[in-house]
Order: C-alpha cells, then structure tokens, then sequence
C-alpha cells in the first residue's frame, strides 16, 4: 500500500486516539470550517493507517440578532449579507453616508486641492 513517503508508526494518529476508534469506530463526525479543511489533508493519512475515515457534516451555524441590534442595523441600513464584505469597505461606506454634507464637501474641496 503506498504511503507517499509516510513513516506510518510515525504519522498515524496517537496510540489512544487509535485505541478508540477502534473500540468505538467513528463513523460520522460534525465539524466546522477547520476541521473540515483538516479532515480533507487526513483522507491518505487515514487510508495509510488502514482506518476508515468518518463521514464529515458541516457543523449547523446560525446567527442570532438581538433587537436591540437590529434596530442599529436598520437604522445604518445594513443587513447580515453586509457584513460578509470586507470590513474596511464596509465601514468605509457606512462612515460616508454617515458624515453631514456640508463636512462632506469640505473634504472633497481639500481632496481636490490636495
């Protein structure tokens, strides 16, 4: 069985994490963005190893607004999707549509000037 390279009494998993799997195999695992990407790096590991990898589910994420949180929201006129932009342009924008027109042209005159 070819193992890439792989010292495999080296690189296996540890000896009680082997011990348990093999008393109580894992065959289905709920993990998050980590440990799904990690879990995708192990699949020859595990092959190499002659364990069977355990079926991986995203972890169920929610996100929960309080109301007073959403009234902020609202009032900015933000929503959930928003905040998946970088931060950076997002405060950007909400910080101009947030600065009083005469400020507003002040700073464009001396951006002009310059």
């Amino acid at each position: 069985m070819p193992t890439r390279g792989w010292a495999e009494s080296a690189q296996c998993p540890s000896a009680p994490y082997r011990l348990s799997n093999g008393a109580f195999p894992v065959v289905s695992y709920v993990a998050g963005p980590g440990e799904i990407a990690y879990f995708a790096q192990l699949a020859e590991l595990f092959e190499a190893c002659g364990a069977r990898m355990p079926v991986v589910h995203p972890r169920f994420a929610v996100t929960i607004i309080e109301p007073k949180i959403r009234k902020v929201l609202d009032k900015l006129g933000l929503s959930l999707q928003d905040f998946a932009r970088p931060y950076g342009e997002l405060a950007g924008e909400v910080v101009r549509e947030d600065v009083p027109e005469t400020v507003r042209r002040h700073l464009e005159d001396d951006l002009r000037v310059g």
